[in-house]
């Protein structure tokens, strides 16, 4: 099959306007003198099929921009099964299955994107260790925004806890503080307890949150017949 470019498209459209651009003053010549005259019926002949043989070929050429930038349009959009289809085996033709091929591509990396986040979010999900995500909302108040099953079991019986506020309880024997469960009565036993007692006062680095979580205390209490 013969490969044509796009300038021998163009090219081949125009040829017969070019051939009635010559022959038509040549005819108009014969019947009239007046050289200036016969410019100005050629050019009314000539210019209005100039616009329209032009009008013609590019039709086809704008319906493939619009095509592509559609398609680009889609693939912003997250959406790769947009497919255009050219004929023609010339320059264009060249530049559409190239594009095909980069949809192809981009539909690859979204498959096997979508699937190692399935994957990681049946890992994060089904571990058995407790995994909390948290962040300010547009209020200002810091709310739970991903919670793993191990998470909602452990804190909420189950249900989701995504959009709930944070609350943590420690309870604890004496024995894990402070290192005995009788009232303090030794000086030692008092400075264990004001050591304990000053730990438990600063929950957040007490349970080891981050500060770039953005958590603020709001209020705490401690209970205990030692304080």
């Amino acid at each position: 099959m013969i490969r044509r470019s796009v300038a021998g498209r163009l090219l081949l459209w125009l040829l017969p306007l070019f051939a009635a651009a010559i022959a038509l003053p040549l005819i108009l010549m014969q019947w009239l003198s007046d050289a200036w005259l016969v410019g100005i019926l050629s050019a009314v002949v000539i210019v209005p099929l100039a616009a329209w043989l032009v009008h013609r070929a590019l039709v086809p050429l704008n319906s493939l921009f619009r095509a592509l930038s559609g398609s680009v349009s889609t693939y912003r959009d997250g959406e790769y099964n947009f497919c255009i289809h050219w004929n023609a085996r010339d320059d264009l033709g060249d530049l559409v299955r190239a594009h095909a091929e980069l949809g192809e591509v981009l539909r690859e990396q979204r498959q096997g994107l979508v699937q190692r986040e399935l994957l990681l979010d049946t890992m994060v999900q089904n571990t058995p260790v407790a995994m909390l995500l948290v962040a300010a909302g547009g209020d200002g108040v810091v709310r739970v925004v991903f919670a793993n099953l191990a998470a909602r079991k452990l804190l909420h019986g189950g249900w989701k806890l995504e959009g709930q506020r944070l609350e943590l309880a420690l309870e604890s024997p004496a024995m894990n503080l402070v290192g005995f469960e009788h009232a303090a009565v030794s000086t030692s036993d008092k400075a264990a307890v004001a050591r304990a007692q000053q730990h438990l006062q600063t929950p957040l680095a007490l349970f080891g949150i981050a500060a770039a979580a953005g958590c603020v205390i709001t209020s705490h209490e401690l209970h205990s017949p030692l304080f």
